[in-house]
């Protein structure tokens, strides 16, 4: 397996810092949705809210991250919030740095048994991997992990898949 990103670990480290500090002076009501993972999570600060409205959302997007820096910060950035619901994208990060898919998916899996003990049966609706030209070559790992996800989720009640997939390829 690949070695953790010392520097990666830290400037993610701080981005929680800073949440957890935003929370403490401005605590976030509960029972909003919770939007939590890598890079395409965070960059939909600026609609995020509008495009959901009236649904109340909490952006907990952390730019980089993997799902096991997700677990990592789970009690930070996800327990705290009683979300209503969890919106979940990560593992894209987790492929591009030499991760397995079944390390991917059993560190998903580690985020449902991590949510279950600490939220019960709040939904959580994962969002697919989706195809990229700068990571195209990757996409039948990524296929690999959606499977797995999407089999997850026919199994369980409070898994949701959500496959953006089909409509990314259409124009390609």
């Amino acid at each position: 397996q690949t070695s953790p990103d010392p520097t990666l670990e830290q400037e993610l480290g701080a981005e929680v810092a800073r949440f957890v500090e935003a929370d403490r002076a401005a605590p976030p009501a509960p029972c909003q949705v919770l939007f939590v993972g890598s890079s395409s999570i965070v960059n939909w600060k600026d609609t995020l809210a509008s495009d959901m409205a009236p649904m109340p959302v909490i952006n907990r997007g952390f730019g980089g991250s993997h799902i096991d820096y997700v677990n990592r910060w789970f009690d930070q950035i996800v327990a705290p919030y009683h979300p209503r619901a969890i919106v979940f994208y990560a593992g894209e990060n987790d492929l591009d740095a030499g991760k397995s898919v079944e390390r991917v998916v059993s560190d998903f899996d580690e985020f449902m048994k991590r949510k279950t003990q600490a939220l019960a049966d709040t939904p959580v609706y994962f969002i697919s991997l989706k195809p990229s030209k700068l990571r195209f070559a990757q996409f039948p790992l990524q296929s690999e992990v959606n499977e797995a996800v999407r089999e997850r989720a026919g199994n369980r009640t409070d898994l949701r898949f959500i496959d953006i997939v089909p409509p990314m390829l259409d124009d390609q």
